[in-house]
């Protein structure tokens, strides 16, 4: 499985230097998250690196679109969708609780466009707005929503560990029930809690038990990309992953 740090608005880090942070660890991947900015805040000097690196292929990488994505006009998500025509990311996670039908089907023909999977994640609370139905019932709803389409193979699942366990619901419960509906898991948010806060803390210091669940992926025959969904204290999170012998 590839492993992989992601961006934050909190670490006081420009997009920069989280990225040269990433290549000097022992990851592959970069997960670019769009949390109250998008792609015009990006300065030239950060879009030239970005070249680089993919031209070079040093690193592999992710988006996370905005949690209001929902929201933007139709301008601000062609941004978006030029970004990712850009890049070329493998992943490009989206918040299931907010996402309509109509906005799914776009969202994985501009997947499709550009050799990439929409990975829809679940959510605190795991309750859809529009359509009152969880994760599960909403991404076997999506995958026969999108049964009869040529971009069909673009669709696929993120599980956020911290989500899933702070809704009481083990990770291991979303592998099992997602391969059992034939949706791939295509990536994964890593990050650790207690049950009581989506406190993103690294792995092992909480109550979730990685170990079953990357177990569990492995032996379902899913191979996600694995982002540590906090930059405080990563390598802790990293040592654990290697300590358990998981990745």
């Amino acid at each position: 499985m590839n492993l992989g740090l992601q961006s934050s608005i909190y670490n006081g880090l420009q997009l920069k230097d989280e990225i040269y942070t990433t290549l000097n660890q022992r990851v592959n991947t970069f997960d670019i998250f769009f949390d109250n900015w998008s792609p015009s805040d990006i300065p030239e000097e950060t879009y030239n690196l970005l070249s680089t690196i993919k031209n070079n292929n040093d690193l592999i990488f992710t988006i996370h679109l905005p949690i209001n994505f929902f929201e933007l006009s139709h301008g601000e998500q062609q941004e978006f969708y030029a970004f990712i025509n850009y890049l070329k990311p493998k992943t490009i996670t989206v918040h299931f609780n907010t996402l309509s039908y109509d906005l799914l089907k776009e969202l994985v023909n501009v997947a499709h466009e550009n050799e990439s999977i929409l990975s829809v994640e679940n959510t605190i609370p795991n309750t859809h707005k529009i359509y009152g139905i969880d994760y599960l019932g909403f991404m076997i709803e999506a995958k026969k929503v999108l049964e009869y389409s040529e971009t069909k193979n673009a669709f696929s699942a993120t599980i956020d560990t911290g989500h899933s366990f702070v809704n009481g619901i083990s990770p291991d419960f979303y592998v099992k029930e997602l391969t059992k509906h034939e949706i791939e898991i295509a990536t994964v948010h890593l990050h650790d809690n207690d049950g009581t806060a989506d406190s993103h803390n690294p792995l092992g210091t909480g109550k979730i038990d990685f170990i079953s669940f990357i177990n569990e992926l492995k032996n379902c025959n899913h191979n996600p990309y694995l982002i540590i969904e906090h930059w405080s204290d990563f390598n802790k999170s990293i040592e654990y992953l290697e300590n358990n012998s998981l990745i």
